[in-house]
């Protein structure tokens, strides 16, 4: 995901220091590029939680089935959230980007209600007392996958969309040496 973020960095260099981009396309370009940073960010976030749940279970620990179900449901909240996101730059989709803005309260509503039963269940004797700065680090970098989702689904609020070439542009660039991507049928 690095290599492709440096790429598409790159490549949104040049479109942007060609000259032929309007300025409405180097805004979307510009925004486009913000995006990919957010989806940079998501893949440390991402890195970070997978290390900690390894590091749980390489030193014999175990989570109980509920903070597993827990920890599966925000995971799959952020899964959503960033797919959501994504296809409202995608698809220009104002509602959907909305949407993805108003379901981040849904994360940050389950993580505190998921922190609290863990203490309950610490109390309990039902998980082990030491897991839960583990546990909430791994909450909480899903929260921030998903304040990154967030940002993205407001470059959408702000018009941003897939940036649309016109065939004298893409010829432009070419005979720059700058790589054109064939539009899709």
């Amino acid at each position: 995901v690095r290599n492709l973020k440096n790429d598409i960095g790159e490549y949104t260099a040049k479109l942007l220091s060609s000259g032929v981009l309007t300025e409405n396309q180097s805004e979307q370009t510009a925004g486009l590029l913000y995006v990919s940073n957010n989806i940079d960010r998501m893949t440390e976030y991402s890195q970070n939680v997978t290390e900690m749940v390894q590091k749980i279970y390489q030193t014999g620990k175990k989570l109980s089935s509920s903070a597993e179900k827990e920890l599966e449901e925000c995971y799959d909240t952020a899964h959503d959230l960033f797919d959501r996101a994504v296809d409202s730059v995608r698809y220009g989709d104002m509602n959907m980007a909305q949407q993805v803005l108003a379901d981040k309260k849904k994360m940050r509503k389950a993580q505190k209600r998921f922190n609290k039963a863990h203490m309950a269940r610490v109390k309990a004797g039902k998980c082990e007392a030491s897991m839960t700065a583990d546990f909430s680090a791994i909450l909480y970098g899903l929260e921030r996958i998903v304040d990154n989702s967030v940002n993205i689904a407001e470059e959408t609020m702000d018009n941003i969309r897939f940036v649309e070439l016109e065939p004298a542009q893409m010829e432009a660039l070419s005979e720059r040496g700058i790589p054109v991507p064939v539009p899709a049928q």
